[in-house]
């Protein structure tokens, strides 16, 4: 039977421990003040519904809300998944309910500098304990962390601010892989801002690419904007065909009227984002069968393939790639027949429902020995997309 007056302890009770107000409370559940002071008062109870947003709000079980468990509150963890151009934060609880998410800017210590990369993080991760001070795990999956030299800055660093709980730090590929179904053995093609390529063969990662921007990311956005780049300036001083990507970016760039050039001197002064956004032109020029265009995507087909090819020779590996990134969120049906072309034997690639900060908490599970199963991966997906759509309602993140 429901005890009305131990379920208005609970509710208030977790209310306070997440810092809210009634008021506040009452907007996020999107009902009156007054009901959340009834439902305090154990004098009516929530409706099914509100009871399941609560749990959800709160990361603990049902059961654990209307006081049939004696386990409490579950513990709540970070993941964290820090890219070439956004770092995301999720606040979960250890049944896969996501009760926050959080975004800041990029956090890759090639581009910001270690102590750039120590701010976002500190700023992401102290957010999110406001709201559940009791943490006690964080896994960061983070571009730049390719050599031992950064990670172990990073992971120093992070030891040292949570000293009292637990805290890891890898590579953002490694995120890829754990969102897949066999984190041990297989491929993770990210192909965002940068590229990089990760084999792992019983549980034993191996990089392929990543060299960075300075160094050809082949198939990333940055390093196929370059070759655009590259291609108008050929064409405006004749040593290049002509193509239509001289129009799409300079239209791009506001620059119609001017020469091309004036494209090379704007992306020198507006960093390699910015560079990278210019990537989905080459792609629109290729659907309308510009060659320049055809020839740049091919060509960073075919490095991406080799890359693939060669780590399938070294590692049993499988033949399966897990690919993400904005190229493959935007143009995986353009992208993936071009680097099957090149490749020695056909490759399944699969693309996740889940963002790669969903393999981050699967590694803080891991290492906190919590059971990652369909159930949690449920939970997982539904608070998720429920936070995105209230986040998007909102205004988005």
């Amino acid at each position: 039977m429901l005890n009305l007056t131990i379920l208005g302890e609970n509710i208030k009770g977790h209310r306070i421990r997440l810092k809210l107000s009634q008021n506040q409370l009452a907007e996020q559940m999107m009902v009156s003040f007054q009901a959340i002071s009834n439902w305090e008062r154990g004098i009516t109870p929530p409706d099914l519904d509100n009871l399941c947003k609560l749990s959800r709000l709160y990361g603990v079980s049902l059961d654990a809300l209307i006081g049939h468990s004696a386990q409490g509150v579950e513990r709540t963890m970070i993941g964290v998944d820090g890219g070439g151009t956004k770092t995301e934060f999720v606040l979960f609880s250890e049944s896969g309910q996501v009760l926050r998410r959080f975004r800041l800017g990029q956090s890759n210590p090639s581009n910001v500098g270690m102590d750039g990369c120590f701010a976002i993080l500190s700023e992401g991760i102290d957010t999110l304990m406001e709201y559940s001070p009791n943490v006690c795990g964080v896994f960061a999956g983070m571009a730049g962390m390719l050599s031992e030299p950064p990670v172990e800055q990073v992971r120093a660093y992070l030891k040292i601010r949570y000293k009292n709980i637990y805290t890891q730090v890898d590579n953002d590929a490694v995120n890829v892989m754990l969102s897949g179904k066999n984190a041990d053995n297989g491929m993770a093609l990210i192909c965002g801002t940068g590229s990089v390529l990760m084999a792992r063969e019983n549980g034993i990662s191996h990089r392929y690419g990543g060299w960075g921007t300075l160094f050809d990311d082949p198939g990333s956005a940055y390093n196929i904007a370059k070759n655009a780049i590259q291609a108008i300036l050929y064409e405006e001083d004749g040593i290049g065909e002509p193509t239509m990507l001289t129009g799409l970016l300079k239209e791009k760039c506001g620059l119609q009227d001017k020469p091309a050039w004036e494209v090379l001197n704007l992306q020198y002064n507006s960093g390699k984002e910015a560079t990278a956004a210019l990537a989905p032109a080459v792609f629109e020029a290729y659907t309308k069968g510009d060659q320049v265009a055809a020839a740049i995507l091919d060509r960073n087909a075919e490095m991406v393939a080799k890359l693939i090819n060669a780590a399938r020779s070294r590692h049993k590996c499988g033949n399966e790639v897990i690919a993400c990134g904005g190229i493959f969120e935007h143009n995986h049906k353009l992208f993936e027949p071009l680097i099957q072309k090149h490749l020695n034997s056909h490759l399944k690639f699969i693309y996740p429902e889940l963002p790669p900060v969903y393999g981050a908490c699967v590694g803080c599970c891991q290492a906190l020995k919590v059971t990652v199963d369909d159930a949690f991966y449920q939970n997982f997906r539904d608070s998720y997309r429920c936070l995105q759509d209230a986040e998007t309602a909102k205004g988005g993140v």
